[in-house]
């Protein structure tokens, strides 16, 4: 892009090329670099807030020009979701250069080597060398251990992307036994069951749905009678307060979907009682809603429909 300006347009409007020429960019850096890195974020900011964006932007910013810190400053004013992803954005020209020198150093400096394996595994990913990316994937995925939670969950996006669902199913059976916190767990046991489910395991989905519903509902209240509590002198158990809970917000349709979901995959297979039981629990979710989604009352006609005894 450096030697011929006549192809710029074209590869910048690529968001693959364009993505690979800022990663070049980001590790071969030029003071005649600006009117290019301009071309590339104007197309980039089409795409929304990327990180590519962000990285076209920092690069850019580092050159410290007047001209290009009133452009960066419009982008901003003209989408909350860029304003966001351009944080601490100086209010003036001055500060551009050390804005820029602070994210690169906390974000991309110019070493490829550190840089995560997961950015070369999406770009190898989105320029189609599929069969790399998922042997480089299955490799970090090995190499997993209690404390990589966070990348465990970056693999799940990652194996889903490439449609390699069976990695994607083992990255989050993983994920969600080192998730502590009820919630985290509860939905990552929900996304185990969306894929094991478009993986045709649809009794291994139900059984994670089910864990699921219990890993979100938390264990059930002592009984009024528990003895210990009367000798401590502790009164009766309180039943904790339910005025709002996972089953109320957005997680709760998703789940009721993913009932209906699994209903209708059981009945092909020949497998009623799953898809029986799967309808009858999605319908007393649903039931609970106070504004379901037409998709989510559609998800459970169309369960209803298949799983009625014939």
């Amino acid at each position: 892009m450096r030697a011929d300006r006549d192809c710029w347009g074209v590869v910048a409007n690529d968001p693959v090329r364009r993505a690979t020429v800022l990663r070049a960019a980001q590790y071969d850096r030029r003071p005649g670099d600006p009117q290019l890195l301009r071309v590339l974020l104007r197309h980039e900011v089409r795409r929304g807030p990327t990180e590519e964006l962000r990285l076209a932007a920092v690069l850019l910013a580092l050159h410290g020009r007047t001209a290009d810190h009133a452009l960066l400053q419009s982008l901003r004013a003209a989408e909350p979701d860029v304003r966001f992803l351009l944080g601490g954005f100086p209010d003036s020209a001055r500060g551009l250069t050390q804005w820029a020198a602070d994210f690169d150093w906390s974000h991309y400096g110019q070493d490829p080597r550190d840089e995560t394996d997961l950015t070369w595994t999406a770009l190898a990913r989105r320029q189609g060398q599929t069969e790399p990316a998922r042997a480089a994937l299955i490799r970090i995925l090995d190499d997993t251990g209690p404390r990589d939670g966070a990348l465990l969950g970056s693999l799940v996006h990652e194996f889903t992307a490439l449609e390699d669902l069976g990695q994607a199913i083992r990255a989050r059976r993983l994920h969600a036994s080192l998730e502590d916190d009820t919630g985290r767990r509860g939905a990552a046991l929900v996304d185990l069951a969306s894929l094991q489910r478009r993986h045709g395991e649809v009794e291994a989905a139900w059984r994670s749905l089910q864990q699921a519903v219990a890993v979100l509902d938390g264990p059930s209240p002592l009984p009024p009678t528990d003895q210990l509590a009367f000798d401590l002198d502790l009164g009766l158990p309180q039943a904790p307060c339910q005025s709002v809970t996972w089953r109320g917000l957005g997680l709760g349709m998703t789940v009721a979907e993913e009932h209906f979901l699994i209903s209708q995959a059981a009945v092909p297979l020949g497998l009623h009682e799953v898809a029986r039981a799967a309808l009858r629990s999605g319908n007393a979710l649903l039931d609970g809603l106070s504004h379901p989604t037409g998709n989510l009352r559609r998800a459970a006609e169309a369960a209803q429909m298949l799983a009625a005894p014939r």
